[in-house]
Protein backbone atom coordinates (compact mmCIF):
# COMPACT_ATOMS: atom_id res chain seq x y z
CA UNK A 1 0.00 0.00 0.00
CA UNK A 2 2.59 2.38 0.97
CA UNK A 3 4.14 1.93 -2.47
CA UNK A 4 1.30 2.08 -4.22
CA UNK A 5 0.73 5.77 -2.36
CA UNK A 6 4.07 7.17 -3.24
CA UNK A 7 3.56 5.94 -6.94
CA UNK A 8 0.13 7.86 -7.01
CA UNK A 9 2.14 10.70 -5.33
CA UNK A 10 4.63 10.68 -8.08
CA UNK A 11 1.76 10.56 -10.61
CA UNK A 12 0.31 13.70 -9.37
CA UNK A 13 3.69 15.42 -9.15
CA UNK A 14 4.38 14.45 -12.94
CA UNK A 15 1.12 15.96 -13.75
CA UNK A 16 1.63 19.28 -12.03
CA UNK A 17 5.12 19.84 -14.05
CA UNK A 18 3.96 18.89 -17.34
CA UNK A 19 1.05 21.21 -16.49
CA UNK A 20 2.99 24.36 -15.34
CA UNK A 21 5.56 23.35 -18.17
CA UNK A 22 2.62 23.58 -20.68
CA UNK A 23 1.08 26.93 -19.19
CA UNK A 24 4.82 28.37 -19.39
CA UNK A 25 5.05 27.38 -22.79
CA UNK A 26 1.44 28.77 -23.76
CA UNK A 27 1.92 31.94 -22.12
CA UNK A 28 5.55 32.52 -23.96
CA UNK A 29 2.96 33.32 -27.12
CA UNK A 30 1.76 36.27 -25.15
CA UNK A 31 5.21 37.97 -26.42
CA UNK A 32 4.97 36.91 -29.45
CA UNK A 33 1.96 38.40 -30.17
CA UNK A 34 2.75 42.21 -28.88
CA UNK A 35 4.14 43.29 -32.16
CA UNK A 36 2.13 42.23 -34.72
CA UNK A 37 -1.12 42.85 -32.62
CA UNK A 38 0.55 46.47 -32.10
CA UNK A 39 0.71 46.66 -35.74
CA UNK A 40 -2.37 45.43 -36.55
CA UNK A 41 -0.59 42.46 -38.33
CA UNK A 42 -4.00 40.19 -38.55
CA UNK A 43 -2.18 37.75 -40.69
CA UNK A 44 0.84 37.18 -38.19
CA UNK A 45 -1.58 36.81 -35.30
CA UNK A 46 -3.82 34.42 -37.03
CA UNK A 47 -0.58 32.53 -37.84
CA UNK A 48 0.70 32.17 -34.28
CA UNK A 49 -2.97 31.06 -33.17
CA UNK A 50 -2.68 28.42 -35.88
CA UNK A 51 0.10 27.14 -34.25
CA UNK A 52 -0.91 27.11 -30.65
CA UNK A 53 -4.25 24.94 -31.65
CA UNK A 54 -1.83 22.68 -32.98
CA UNK A 55 -1.35 21.50 -29.22
CA UNK A 56 -4.30 18.95 -28.65
CA UNK A 57 -4.78 19.65 -25.25
CA UNK A 58 -6.20 23.58 -26.40
CA UNK A 59 -9.74 24.28 -26.61
CA UNK A 60 -10.07 27.58 -27.36
CA UNK A 61 -8.13 30.63 -27.58
CA UNK A 62 -9.29 34.61 -27.96
CA UNK A 63 -7.20 37.76 -28.00
CA UNK A 64 -9.22 40.76 -26.52
CA UNK A 65 -7.50 44.66 -26.79
CA UNK A 66 -6.82 46.84 -24.12
CA UNK A 67 -10.47 47.63 -23.94
CA UNK A 68 -12.05 44.10 -23.36
CA UNK A 69 -13.37 43.51 -27.17
CA UNK A 70 -12.31 40.37 -28.63
CA UNK A 71 -10.29 40.57 -31.16
CA UNK A 72 -10.26 37.10 -32.75
CA UNK A 73 -10.87 33.18 -31.29
CA UNK A 74 -9.69 30.32 -32.73
CA UNK A 75 -11.81 26.97 -31.19
CA UNK A 76 -10.80 23.62 -32.05
CA UNK A 77 -12.65 21.20 -34.09
CA UNK A 78 -12.82 18.44 -32.09
CA UNK A 79 -16.06 18.07 -30.07
CA UNK A 80 -14.87 15.51 -27.54
CA UNK A 81 -12.91 18.17 -26.43
CA UNK A 82 -15.68 19.86 -24.80
CA UNK A 83 -16.43 17.04 -22.95
CA UNK A 84 -12.93 17.02 -20.65
CA UNK A 85 -11.67 18.53 -17.56
CA UNK A 86 -10.49 22.35 -18.80
CA UNK A 87 -9.88 25.33 -17.73
CA UNK A 88 -9.18 28.87 -18.50
CA UNK A 89 -5.63 30.87 -18.36
CA UNK A 90 -4.80 34.14 -19.30
CA UNK A 91 -2.05 35.90 -19.97
CA UNK A 92 -1.28 40.34 -20.86
CA UNK A 93 0.30 40.88 -23.98
CA UNK A 94 2.32 43.95 -23.71
CA UNK A 95 3.97 45.93 -26.07
CA UNK A 96 7.47 47.36 -25.57
CA UNK A 97 10.52 49.58 -27.67
CA UNK A 98 12.98 51.67 -26.95
CA UNK A 99 9.59 54.59 -26.12
CA UNK A 100 6.75 53.10 -24.93
CA UNK A 101 5.68 49.60 -22.90
CA UNK A 102 1.71 49.38 -23.22
CA UNK A 103 -0.57 46.38 -22.40
CA UNK A 104 -2.25 45.93 -25.91
CA UNK A 105 -4.44 43.06 -25.01
CA UNK A 106 -4.79 39.90 -23.05
CA UNK A 107 -4.91 36.17 -24.53
CA UNK A 108 -7.05 34.01 -23.00
CA UNK A 109 -6.41 29.40 -23.47
CA UNK A 110 -8.70 27.45 -22.32
CA UNK A 111 -6.36 24.29 -21.97
CA UNK A 112 -8.37 20.70 -21.55
CA UNK A 113 -5.91 17.73 -19.42
CA UNK A 114 -7.12 15.34 -21.48
CA UNK A 115 -3.45 14.07 -22.70
CA UNK A 116 -2.16 15.02 -19.03
CA UNK A 117 -4.35 12.79 -17.27
CA UNK A 118 -4.08 9.87 -20.22
CA UNK A 119 -0.27 10.40 -19.28
CA UNK A 120 -1.22 10.42 -15.83
CA UNK A 121 -2.90 6.98 -16.42
CA UNK A 122 -0.28 5.18 -18.42
CA UNK A 123 2.11 6.89 -15.36
CA UNK A 124 0.18 4.68 -12.89
CA UNK A 125 -0.86 1.38 -15.44
CA UNK A 126 3.02 1.41 -15.95
CA UNK A 127 3.46 1.93 -12.06
CA UNK A 128 1.14 -1.20 -11.32
CA UNK A 129 2.64 -3.36 -13.78
CA UNK A 130 5.99 -2.85 -12.54
CA UNK A 131 4.55 -3.55 -9.04
CA UNK A 132 2.94 -6.76 -9.90
CA UNK A 133 6.04 -7.74 -11.81
CA UNK A 134 7.97 -7.12 -9.14
CA UNK A 135 5.62 -9.10 -6.48
CA UNK A 136 5.57 -12.23 -8.86
CA UNK A 137 9.29 -12.31 -9.56
CA UNK A 138 9.74 -12.05 -6.19
CA UNK A 139 7.13 -15.40 -5.51
CA UNK A 140 8.46 -17.04 -7.92
CA UNK A 141 12.00 -16.74 -6.60
CA UNK A 142 11.10 -16.91 -3.11
CA UNK A 143 8.53 -20.23 -4.20
CA UNK A 144 11.80 -21.62 -6.00
CA UNK A 145 13.70 -21.06 -2.76
CA UNK A 146 11.74 -23.14 -0.47
CA UNK A 147 10.67 -25.61 -3.29
CA UNK A 148 14.63 -26.47 -3.63
CA UNK A 149 15.00 -26.54 0.25
CA UNK A 150 12.40 -28.36 1.10
CA UNK A 151 12.38 -30.92 -2.10
CA UNK A 152 16.23 -31.77 -0.96
CA UNK A 153 15.11 -33.27 2.45
CA UNK A 154 11.99 -34.69 1.12
CA UNK A 155 13.82 -36.39 -1.63
CA UNK A 156 16.17 -38.07 1.03
CA UNK A 157 13.47 -39.15 3.11
CA UNK A 158 11.63 -41.01 0.01
CA UNK A 159 15.36 -42.41 -1.04
CA UNK A 160 16.05 -44.01 2.46
CA UNK A 161 12.44 -45.37 2.34
CA UNK A 162 12.83 -46.74 -0.78
CA UNK A 163 16.16 -48.33 -0.19
CA UNK A 164 15.75 -49.98 3.40
CA UNK A 165 12.16 -51.39 1.60
CA UNK A 166 14.34 -52.88 -1.40
CA UNK A 167 17.56 -53.78 0.73
CA UNK A 168 16.28 -54.47 4.29
CA UNK A 169 18.23 -52.30 5.68
CA UNK A 170 17.37 -49.55 8.07
CA UNK A 171 18.82 -46.17 5.88
CA UNK A 172 19.11 -42.96 8.20
CA UNK A 173 19.42 -39.78 6.36
CA UNK A 174 21.37 -36.62 7.75
CA UNK A 175 19.23 -33.73 8.79
CA UNK A 176 19.71 -30.59 6.65
CA UNK A 177 18.34 -27.91 8.66
CA UNK A 178 16.96 -27.30 11.91
CA UNK A 179 13.51 -26.55 10.98
CA UNK A 180 10.18 -28.60 10.82
CA UNK A 181 11.57 -30.71 8.17
CA UNK A 182 15.00 -31.13 10.29
CA UNK A 183 12.45 -32.39 12.78
CA UNK A 184 11.00 -35.36 10.70
CA UNK A 185 14.68 -36.51 9.53
CA UNK A 186 15.47 -36.90 13.35
CA UNK A 187 12.70 -38.35 13.82
CA UNK A 188 12.99 -40.33 10.87
CA UNK A 189 16.07 -42.21 12.26
CA UNK A 190 15.25 -42.66 15.83
CA UNK A 191 12.24 -44.74 13.99
CA UNK A 192 14.84 -46.49 12.30
CA UNK A 193 16.66 -47.32 14.91
CA UNK A 194 14.19 -48.59 16.92
CA UNK A 195 12.76 -50.98 14.22
CA UNK A 196 16.56 -51.65 13.30
CA UNK A 197 16.95 -52.34 17.29
CA UNK A 198 13.69 -54.45 17.40
CA UNK A 199 14.48 -56.39 14.68
CA UNK A 200 17.75 -57.65 15.85
CA UNK A 201 16.30 -58.63 19.26
CA UNK A 202 13.85 -60.93 17.03
CA UNK A 203 16.80 -62.31 15.22
CA UNK A 204 18.10 -63.19 18.34
CA UNK A 205 15.17 -64.58 19.96
CA UNK A 206 14.56 -66.55 17.05
CA UNK A 207 18.26 -67.75 17.53
CA UNK A 208 17.56 -68.78 20.47
CA UNK A 209 14.86 -70.49 19.99
CA UNK A 210 16.23 -72.45 16.93
CA UNK A 211 19.49 -73.89 19.50
CA UNK A 212 16.57 -74.55 22.27
CA UNK A 213 14.43 -76.40 19.40
CA UNK A 214 17.75 -78.53 18.29
CA UNK A 215 19.22 -79.30 21.56
CA UNK A 216 16.58 -80.23 23.26
CA UNK A 217 16.11 -84.30 23.74
CA UNK A 218 12.89 -84.61 22.51
CA UNK A 219 11.17 -86.26 19.15
CA UNK A 220 10.24 -82.19 18.11
CA UNK A 221 8.89 -81.49 14.33
CA UNK A 222 6.55 -78.80 12.97
CA UNK A 223 3.91 -78.16 10.33
CA UNK A 224 3.07 -75.67 7.85
CA UNK A 225 -0.69 -74.56 7.82
CA UNK A 226 -1.30 -77.23 4.77
CA UNK A 227 -0.08 -79.79 7.14
CA UNK A 228 3.13 -81.02 5.77
CA UNK A 229 6.04 -81.25 7.85
CA UNK A 230 8.41 -78.01 7.99
CA UNK A 231 10.81 -78.58 10.27
CA UNK A 232 12.02 -81.23 12.90
CA UNK A 233 14.36 -81.06 15.80
CA UNK A 234 17.91 -82.35 15.31
CA UNK A 235 17.53 -84.92 18.13
CA UNK A 236 14.30 -86.45 16.01
CA UNK A 237 16.84 -87.04 12.83
CA UNK A 238 18.80 -88.41 15.08
CA UNK A 239 16.54 -91.32 16.27
CA UNK A 240 15.36 -91.72 12.30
Amino acid sequence: MLTFGVMLYNAEQQFNQKLERKQQSLGSYADLLADPLWNFNSKRVESILETMMLDTDVIRISISDEGGNQVIEKASSDQTLGQVISRKYSYPINYSNAHIKQKVGELSIVLGYQSLQNDKAQFILSGVFSILLVVAVLSAGTWLMFSRLMDAPIKALINAIKRSKERNEFIRVAPSSHDELGVISIAFNEMQANLENNHNKILEAKERLQLLYHSTPSLLFSFNQEGVIQDTSDYFLGKV
